[in-house]
């Protein structure tokens, strides 16, 4: 029964998130009786990327039980969140975020707006006013840049406008003249400086750049699993993802970091940068800092101080690139140990490499 599928599926994941400390879960489309991918809302069989004329976002798909799925994650403590089209949202906005309430979902990505003339702009300060007064968090894909509308509005989680990982799924430019890793400095330096970055973030499947080709389920990227690792950091976005399917993460060297690292931080501060070469951040987020730092397609030796830290003695949880990850990307190597802020550690990143590090106050 295709409908049980669902929302076994469903649970699933639910129950992943709840396992491993994840805040929320997100449903986009469901499978249908044919084995198609549709959106999860009632619709004529429209796939996630269109809006039908008879689509309605405040409805169910009929069989999915959108109030089960909600109070079985209640139930477990994950939030749960709902992909839209934003042409269907529009239709019947306010009574739809207002059913979402009440259904105790806990925000919405929507989608597909690809455009930031008049009506578009206008459509977004209405969703997060909309999202306020629901209690709702906004996060905007295929949208326009950010323009600070997240300070007026603090229920705007996040907003897109990048090319991300998710367009290793069907781009064969990372294959060829688009190199993942440059790609990622690329946003870190340019655009981040207007605001958070929803960049579906999250790889675990890593492959020598030669070796890749889009692939849609089970994708792969070009970059070191190290690497992966430091865009939490090196990224700012309220909302980060693991996007990959469980089996994907349990029992991997790396997970307990992403399980951990915050999205919301307290101070930040550029360590180490080198305009297409590489950069180093690190961020505060209580007493405890976190370190990300990314190289391009060549190797770089860096060594970094670490005076930022302030006083006392810190216990170090690096994750870095192992040796032969240039031939196995996925290779990680964690390692632990004390350090002060009179220290230099040397970080190694291999190439299309990264580093992460997370350094906690030892306490006697």
């Amino acid at each position: 029964d295709i409908n049980t599928i669902n929302q076994n599926i469903s649970r699933h994941y639910i129950d992943f998130c709840a396992e491993n400390g994840i805040k929320y879960h997100s449903v986009t489309g469901i499978v249908d009786e044919q084995g198609k991918e549709i959106c999860w809302y009632y619709n004529r069989g429209s796939v996630p990327g269109n809006a039908g004329d008879d689509d309605d976002t405040s409805v169910p798909y009929p069989g999915y039980d959108i109030d089960s799925i909600c109070g079985y994650a209640a139930e477990r403590g994950v939030g749960m969140r709902v992909w839209v089209h934003w042409k269907t949202l529009d239709k019947n906005m306010e009574e739809t975020f207002g059913i979402y309430n009440a259904k105790g979902i806990k925000g919405i990505m929507i989608d597909f707006m690809d455009r930031d003339d008049e009506e578009m702009i206008d459509f977004q300060k209405r969703a997060l006013e909309l999202g306020m007064k629901y209690h709702l968090h906004i996060q905007f894909h295929g949208a326009s840049k950010p323009s600070g509308l997240n300070r007026t509005y603090p229920c705007e989680f996040t907003r897109e406008n990048t090319l991300n990982y998710e367009f290793y799924k069907w781009d064969g430019r990372f294959s060829g003249e688009l190199k993942g890793s440059e790609h990622d400095l690329d946003v870190a330096y340019v655009r981040t400086l207007a605001g958070p970055a929803d960049y579906h973030l999250g790889s675990f499947r890593a492959v020598k750049a030669e070796e890749f080709a889009p692939v849609f389920n089970r994708p792969v990227t070009t970059s070191t699993r190290s690497h992966s690792l430091a865009m939490y950091v090196i990224l700012q976005s309220a909302l980060h993802l693991v996007s990959d399917a469980p089996e994907a993460y349990i029992g991997e060297t790396g997970f307990e970091f992403i399980q951990n690292v915050p999205t919301v931080w307290d101070e930040t501060r550029v360590l180490q940068a080198e305009l297409d070469s590489y950069l180093v951040i690190a961020r505060r987020k209580g007493v405890n800092w976190y370190v990300g730092g990314i190289g391009d397609t060549s190797s770089h030796d860096i060594a970094l101080p670490l005076d930022f830290l302030g006083d006392g003695s810190f216990g170090l949880t690096m994750f870095g690139d192992a040796a032969g990850s240039d031939e196995n990307p996925n290779l990680i190597e964690k390692s632990e140990s004390v350090i002060s802020p009179s220290d230099t550690i040397d970080i190694h990143l291999a190439p299309n490499g990264g580093v992460t590090a997370v350094f906690t106050p030892v306490t006697e």
